[in-house]
């Protein structure tokens, strides 16, 4: 924390934050509060660099011009380059940065704007937010967009279509701690770490080292524990192996016998699958479904059925 409070550059936004090296892993700058925060208290308040319609990429069939970008970009599109070494573009070696510098090569017809073109397409790629409540715009922000994900947040993001966005603290924040917010929606949270990993890759090429990616168990493949009268659960492990392999009860300490694993393996798969197909085989889905839920109402599996049963019944509504 030392080295962070004296590597620290001014506070942002007033005296509320400040940004300095993360404490993350690979995270680059952070966030920092300079003052403690409750739930629901606004930490920040941070007007967009630029707002890019979500339909434009259609365009990028090309040929592009510099103008075109800083048109789609609300007409600051300026701003992305001269915040540029305060917003993340990317490695040489990432996939990105390769697909968009080969993008440009045939969509950007002018040899002497072609990098500026391609580095602001990278900053629209990796700091982006989608507008609320409708995902119609792409939104980047000075400040927000050097907020790191964490898969346990204790903050949120809110970022209308028009006017300022918003970090609101969610859980309480200390002074001189890292401010994070979640890349993914509420519901991707509750996906297994293997799925979370594959969205970190995929979208922002990176690998979350939050507390709970790290963590020895996946909270979100909770079994209940065999044992008749115990409470507790048994958390599926992150390890490397496909087979399933599971903690001792959290509750009680017992690990349970090889035989109930490979039972909660094999269902765990079967309900995955019927999952996949719905809305379409709900009723083939209702009874093993309900089934599993009662049994492991804590897994991520259960959750994701009472989503669809909810949505089921909505439009039925």
């Amino acid at each position: 924390l030392a080295r962070v409070a004296s590597a620290m550059r001014g506070p942002d936004r007033g005296e509320a934050v400040a940004v300095g090296p993360s404490l993350v892993a690979g995270g680059g700058d952070g966030v920092f509060a300079q003052r403690a925060f409750l739930p629901g208290e606004q930490i920040l308040q941070d007007p967009y660099l630029a707002s890019v319609l979500r339909i434009w990429p259609d365009r990028l069939n090309g040929p592009l011009t510099l103008d075109d970008i800083y048109g789609a970009a609300s007409g600051k599109g300026p701003e992305l380059l001269e915040n540029g070494p305060s917003l993340y573009r990317g490695a040489p070696d990432k996939r990105l940065v390769g697909y968009y510098t080969e993008w440009g090569e045939t969509a950007v017809e002018e040899p002497d704007e072609r990098a500026s073109v391609v580095e602001a397409m990278l900053v629209l790629a990796y700091n982006a937010y989608n507008s609320q409540p409708d995902n119609r715009y792409q939104l980047v922000y000075p400040l927000i967009s050097k907020v790191n994900h964490s898969c346990t947040p204790n903050a949120c993001v809110i970022a209308p279509e028009n006017g300022p966005g918003e970090v609101i603290c969610i859980k309480p924040i200390g002074a001189g701690d890292e401010v994070f917010v979640s890349y993914l929606c509420d519901s991707q949270l509750t996906h297994p770490l293997e799925d979370r990993a594959t969205q970190f890759a995929r979208n922002w090429e990176f690998v979350c080292s939050c507390p709970r990616c790290k963590a020895l168990g996946d909270d979100t493949r909770r079994f209940s524990c065999p044992d008749d009268g115990c409470a507790g659960h048994c958390k599926g492990m992150t390890a490397e192996s496909s087979d399933l392999e599971v903690l001792p009860c959290d509750e009680c300490g017992r690990m349970p016998e090889e035989d109930v694993v490979r039972g909660w393996a094999d269902l765990e798969d079967e309900i995955a699958e019927l999952l996949k197909g719905l809305p379409e085989n709900l009723y083939c889905a209702w009874c093993p479904c309900e089934e599993f839920a009662a049994k492991h109402p804590e897994h991520c599996l259960a959750g994701r059925w009472k989503y669809q049963l909810a949505e089921h019944t909505d439009c039925e509504a």
